[in-house]
């Protein structure tokens, strides 16, 4: 509890109630490590926490600093990046229910989006699989299910990128939010699901009406392409029992999902394409390549 109450404590200091830079943050060195970290130390001690953290996480200047290096963009670019956010950010992203429930009684906005990539609390908690913090909001009328990134990405692409179950469920219930929604690189729920071998997602989300198994990406991949270059039996079975799935597709590249299985070694994946009746054991490539063979 004393690291957590330590890291709580310095991004409380006056000095960051005020809009600093990223090269003025590096003069406080331990400043990433507290705002990375509180959350995670102080998980297990959130009651005994509670009083200490609420004044900075509701100065809006403090929390707009201590979001930096949680967002997304920030890590990637192993900086605080230019994506700040505010309490209610910080505090979905760590996943603290209790903490959440008590900014939303003091009369905190509940729905803001971050300043550049404009995500919500919600699309941040759908992504961590915080399904305490997505019901709550999702109970209420200032919360917008739908919302859109700036590459068009929804908390629905986000949950079942990772794969959390119960926070699709919650989400698909919402009359408002759109099961096959692309993003700005055409990538849709199915697509993210399928690529990362969450079965039970990629299950929930065929049985949505308006979800089109066979939806490409960017790069002119499908579902089936993706779950079989990645080597996810279950969800390459799933797919193949449909009949609104093409089994030899070709990408932009002429590459199929026999071509992507083949190469990357998956045996069962396969010999399961090969007895496809419209899957042809040595399909030709833009590039001059053929499906290696078994």
């Amino acid at each position: 509890m004393d690291i957590a109450k330590a890291c709580v404590t310095y991004p409380s200091f006056d000095a960051f109630a005020m809009d600093l830079s990223f090269s003025d943050l590096q003069q406080y060195y331990l400043f990433g490590y507290a705002a990375k970290n509180w959350g995670h130390h102080g998980r297990m001690w959130e009651d005994e926490i509670l009083e200490n953290v609420l004044p900075f996480l509701r100065n809006n200047s403090k929390a707009k600093c201590a979001s930096g290096p949680l967002l997304p963009l920030a890590r990637l670019e192993r900086d605080y990046g230019t994506d700040r956010g505010t309490g209610m950010h910080i505090v979905a992203i760590f996943g603290l229910a209790k903490t959440f429930e008590c900014l939303l009684r003091c009369g905190t906005e509940a729905d803001p989006e971050t300043t550049t990539k404009h995500r919500t609390p919600l699309s941040f908690a759908a992504e961590g699989g915080h399904e305490s913090i997505v019901r709550t909001l999702l109970q209420r009328n200032d919360v917008h299910a739908h919302s859109k990134d700036n590459q068009r990405r929804t908390p629905l692409l986000f949950a079942s990128w990772r794969g959390h179950e119960s926070v699709v469920r919650m989400l698909l219930q919402q009359d408002n939010v759109k099961a096959d929604s692309r993003d700005k690189y055409g990538r849709t729920p199915l697509l993210r699901a399928s690529e990362g071998g969450h079965k039970y997602v990629v299950q929930m989300l065929l049985q949505e009406n308006d979800v089109k198994a066979d939806r490409r990406n960017e790069y002119g991949r499908t579902p089936l392409s993706l779950a079989s270059g990645n080597g996810h039996k279950s969800v390459v079975q799933m797919l193949l029992q449909r009949d609104d799935v093409e089994v030899d597709s070709k990408d932009n590249y002429g590459r199929t999902p026999l071509f992507y299985a083949s190469e990357r070694g998956h045996e069962s994946i396969v010999q399961m394409l090969l007895e496809q009746k419209a899957v042809e054991e040595n399909s030709i490539v833009n590039e001059g390549r053929i499906s290696p063979s078994f």
